[in-house]
């Protein structure tokens, strides 16, 4: 009977022995799978690291620093204006009423500007010309008459600017380079130009 009762006892323990090791060998395997989890996500943050760093990088490139050398400072901007308001701009309303001051400032959203560039870019391109800046010119709507549907009627008389694309052929772009920056591109033939900003006067 004491044997028996050994035999048996062993038999329970090496069962044990086996359930335990089942057990360290899943909580092994568990430790495995979230190992290679871990470092997959590592590896995947950082190449989307790296790449985001790639995207900026190529974005700041594109942006040249070319218009740093034509900024002004806040003294020269009011220069400007009161040399204007003194002159040009004084000239302008002598034949106008007193309430009635022209227009003198004009201004386009940021996505009108970048929509119209873009648009100028592929239409110049589906031209196999390329865009070489945007020019700004001066009008005047008529005092009255049918200018346009989409013009507000309380603007007719008064000046405005708008806005046409320069651009170059192709194969003229490299020796462009040699040339003075007044030199640079014609105005576009066959693309839109774009006016209608928001003007003031009148307020």
């Amino acid at each position: 009977m004491f044997l028996l009762y050994f035999v048996i006892k062993y038999k329970v323990f090496l069962v044990k022995i086996k359930i335990m090791k089942k057990k360290i060998y899943t909580f092994g395997g568990l430790l495995c799978v979230l190992s290679t989890v871990v470092l997959a996500g590592c590896n995947q943050a950082n190449k989307q690291e790296n790449s985001g760093e790639g995207k900026l990088e190529v974005t700041q490139t594109e942006v040249t620093s070319s218009y740093q050398k034509k900024m002004i400072d806040k003294d020269l901007m009011l220069k400007l204006d009161s040399t204007y308001s003194a002159n040009n701009y004084r000239y302008i309303n002598e034949k106008r009423s007193k309430n009635n001051p022209d227009s003198r400032e004009f201004w386009y959203t940021l996505e009108d500007l970048e929509g119209y560039i873009a648009f100028a870019k592929k239409e110049a391109e589906s031209k196999n010309q390329k865009v070489t800046g945007i020019k700004i010119k001066m009008g005047q709507y008529p005092e009255k008459g049918d200018f346009d549907s989409r013009l507000d009627s309380k603007l007719y008389g008064y000046q405005t600017v708008y806005l046409i694309p320069t651009v170059i052929s192709a194969d003229k772009e490299e020796s462009s380079t040699k040339q003075s920056s007044s030199m640079k591109g014609e105005e576009i033939e066959g693309v839109p130009g774009m006016d209608f900003s928001s003007a003031n006067p009148p307020y």
